[in-house]
């Protein structure tokens, strides 16, 4: 709190014929508004500044820290991959970075918390401006706008000085320096006091710039309600997959050809194709690349990994089909896919009809996309027994125990996938924003108030920043 400043009114000179008569008014300091005070403290600076860095901290954490995948349950294969690379990064602080959600930022408490709070104190704050907006200029009629120049606000008492220049010599230096001046019109030769502001160019940039920082909170709560962000989307060329929030379909029309490049298409939309980074040089500008059309785009896709893959048949000697089955948890089929990710060396599948009589184990030998020569080894065993057959070279035809084995190679991939519907309002009021902050550092809102209640005797009410330093170069 303010200290107030003590005047031993004893010195103050004694009133004579020629004084000016006192006019009783409120002072700021002295008015004891909850309400006032209240909204004083939630359109501070240091509250937007709090926010501000609060959800500073979450965007850094978004692009730097690894998010966990939208569904864990999907695919168990790439949760356990982003758990390893988390706790790689992290050390021993991966639990609490959990704790505190910085692994899963879309969905934390606290940064929904930190938005719709950032929200109320952005529209408090514009309702503020726009209060300001028409201070000294509103009202019904001339005597209203007089009243309101002289009444006090949000200014508090920043110095009382005897033997001040006159308010006619301050008003014309502060017209010098830009300000808007109004003065007493009761008494011209000799004003009570003296009104001046930044009036109507602090205000317009100020709710210009407030404008552009509620456009961009809205686009954050946008991304937050309705973004998602997973890593590891594996795909194959079989079936279109759904994305996250099923509101789009994924189909993968080739991999790896040409070279480090997979070619996808996303509903009925143009295919695009995607490049996957094989040197530092050609991450860094691939990560440019993405950045660009991640700020203009609202659903973003890039390669993480290209995935060797085998298709793999069974018939019977009379050419019927047989079923394979790929995992206890899943139902039979007539042909698989076998999908080799980063950390996978071999995939088993069982041939049927159940009970299955023969089960065999593939081992790709080349891991580089770019080459497929080659192919790896096959191993057949015996079910139940677990007896070996046979070992061999990885072929397009293979012929076990009269059962006819056709192994395709081809490619999949995983892709990491970013949708953020609000990208396009966050930039365009982060950019509106940052301009109007440029014309908030070069004409400040102030707002002085000079009251003389004797010739030697003057108070100054003001507020705004750096409005102290101009009171004491007008002032003496």
């Amino acid at each position: 709190m303010i200290p107030k400043p003590i005047i031993d009114t004893s010195q103050l000179p004694n009133p004579t014929a020629n004084t000016l008569p006192v006019r009783v008014s409120i002072d700021a300091l002295e008015q004891r508004d909850n309400w006032r005070a209240g909204w004083r403290f939630f359109t501070h600076d240091g509250v937007l500044a709090f926010l501000g860095v609060g959800l500073l901290v979450a965007a850094l954490a978004y692009y730097l820290l690894p998010q966990s995948p939208f569904d864990n349950t999907a695919d168990a294969l790439g949760f356990s991959q982003w758990q390893a690379q988390a706790r790689a990064l992290t050390n021993g602080a991966f639990t609490l970075l959990q704790d505190l959600g910085l692994f899963d930022i879309v969905h934390a408490g606290w940064v929904r918390l930190c938005l719709v709070a950032l929200l109320g104190v952005l529209l408090l704050r514009l309702a503020d401006r726009v209060s300001h907006f028409g201070l000294g200029r509103s009202g019904f009629g001339y005597n209203a706008a007089l009243n309101k120049a002289e009444q006090l606000h949000d200014e508090t008492r920043v110095r009382v000085t005897d033997h001040a220049p006159s308010l006619l010599v301050m008003a014309e230096q502060l017209r010098r320096r830009h300000y808007r001046v109004m003065l007493d019109p009761h008494s011209p030769d000799q004003p009570r006091w003296l009104n001046a502001d930044r009036a109507p160019r602090a205000e317009f940039v100020s709710i210009l710039m407030h404008t552009g920082l509620l456009m961009a909170a809205f686009g954050m709560c946008a991304n937050v309600l309705w973004g998602w962000n997973d890593q590891h989307i594996p795909i194959s060329s079989e079936t279109p997959i759904a994305l996250p929030t099923q509101r789009f379909n994924l189909q993968l029309l080739a991999a790896n050809d040409p070279p480090n490049t997979v070619k996808v298409q996303i509903d009925a939309q143009p295919s695009q194709i995607l490049a996957l980074p094989t040197t530092p040089q050609a991450s860094g500008t691939l990560a440019a690349a993405s950045f660009q059309s991640f700020l203009l785009q609202p659903l973003v896709l890039n390669v993480a990994e290209i995935t060797p893959e085998f298709r793999v048949s069974a018939t019977a000697a009379d050419k019927s089909a047989l079923p394979l089955i790929v995992s206890s948890y899943a139902s039979a089929q007539s042909e698989a896919v076998l999908t080799f990710r980063s950390g996978e060396t071999e995939r088993a599948l069982a041939i049927g009809p159940e009970p299955a009589k023969l089960a065999l184990l593939i081992s790709p030998t080349e891991r580089k996309p770019e080459s497929i020569n080659a192919l790896g080894i096959v191993q057949a065993f015996a079910l139940p027994s677990g007896r070996v057959i046979t070992e061999t070279a990885i072929r397009s035809n293979l012929v076990i125990e009269g059962v006819h084995i056709n192994i395709a190679p081809s490619y999949g991939a995983v892709i990491a996938a970013r949708y953020q519907p609000g990208n396009v309002w966050v930039c365009l009021g982060a950019l509106i924003a940052l301009l109007a902050w440029l014309g908030c550092w070069r004409y400040p809102m102030q707002r002085i108030v000079a009251r003389l209640h004797t010739p030697d005797w003057t108070e100054f009410y003001a507020s705004g920043r750096r409005v102290a330093q101009v009171i004491r170069d007008v002032a003496g």
